[in-house]
């Protein structure tokens, strides 16, 4: 009997977190990746990461921050197309597509080689509500650019039926479906009721959020759980110069892997955790029952971005509330 060939379409950590546990916990296959991915700082270590695990081969790392300008830019989209054309050459069928970037024209692209008639649709934290609902309403892929290049030239349609692999409970259309999975848990039964974890977003950087709000927010709830040790975990995307201002939190550490794998080899759990609206707070609280969870939603008066994003949040927020549970909670700060 031939050995069934599965292809997963990547982009991020999350996504890399998400196949392993789909690996895990499906039939056995022959596994393969391409990583359609910008070059964020550290990677080169996410790649060398995925070149190196056994669980499947790397078969392409395709860049997606090209940044010609008009019309040199088609330059960097044909040499993407040429790249997806160069993986269907060497692998003309795939049991199993996998992507994880609803709104990619390249993830799409890609998709599109294979002619499944349910691709499988890798949660991407919380973009994944978004999804659900605008299907709901259309099957029309939100793609930017050119009407006419993405119909005519690239040929992509809109996807008639999707499966959705996702960490939470999700409302599907009904000519969609959804599978719900968790991830390991750690072997420690013990928990530090004082330890505290804070995990850091790149708000600010982004520019979503006033870096003295998020430095008065963390002032809380230090003063709220001031008899907890803190340890703020960084995201990558945070600055040195302002995560030097946190410091009066607790320690700041960087880590090299997920605060899902983080969480999965500590020794010691920490009795909270607290983040603002992040995709760990849909991954983590059921498979810690024993570790509080708090997320932390902002307000229009918070965000400082355009009106369009606020509208999103605060949707997102709602969404949040309806995921709410013994250990998973909104953190009221006094």
């Amino acid at each position: 009997m031939t050995r069934r060939k599965r292809l997963f379409i990547i982009a991020n950590t999350t996504h890399y977190l998400n196949i392993k546990t789909y690996i895990k916990t499906h039939s056995p296959a022959d596994n393969f990746v391409v990583l359609t991915i910008r070059r964020f700082k550290g990677y080169s270590d996410f790649y060398d990461r995925i070149k190196h695990d056994p669980d499947f081969e790397l078969l392409k790392i395709i860049f997606v921050d090209q940044k010609k300008k008009f019309p040199f830019h088609y330059l960097d989209i044909f040499s993407i197309m040429g790249n997806i054309k160069g993986v269907k050459q060497k692998h003309p069928e795939f049991d199993e597509v996998l992507f994880s970037n609803y709104n990619s024209w390249v993830q799409h692209y890609l998709l599109n080689q294979y002619k499944l008639i349910k691709p499988i649709l890798i949660s991407d934290g919380t973009g994944i509500f978004t999804i659900a609902d605008l299907r709901k309403t259309s099957i029309a892929i939100p793609f930017a650019g050119s009407k006419f290049f993405i119909n005519k030239v690239l040929g992509l349609k809109p996807l008639e039926s999707l499966h959705f692999y996702s960490q939470v409970p999700v409302n599907v259309p009904d000519h969609d479906s959804v599978e719900i999975f968790g991830f390991s848990a750690s072997n420690s039964t013990t928990v530090d009721e004082e330890k505290v974890y804070f995990v850091g977003s790149p708000l600010v950087e982004l520019g979503y959020l006033e870096k003295q709000n998020h430095i008065d927010f963390l002032h809380r709830i230090k003063n709220q759980f001031e008899n907890s040790n803190f340890i703020y975990f960084s995201h990558r995307r945070e600055k040195e110069e302002n995560l030097e201002d946190y410091k009066f939190l607790g320690k700041i550490t960087r880590d090299s892997i997920p605060f899902e794998e983080r969480m999965e080899k500590e020794e010691e759990l920490p009795g909270i955790v607290i983040s603002y609206i992040s995709s760990i707070l849909i991954n983590l609280p059921q498979v810690y029952p024993q570790v509080k969870f708090y997320y932390r939603s902002l307000d229009k008066n918070d965000l400082n971005i355009n009106m369009n994003f606020k509208e999103r949040y605060i949707e997102l927020t709602e969404n949040f509330k309806k995921m709410e549970g013994d250990n998973f909670k909104e953190l009221k700060v006094q």
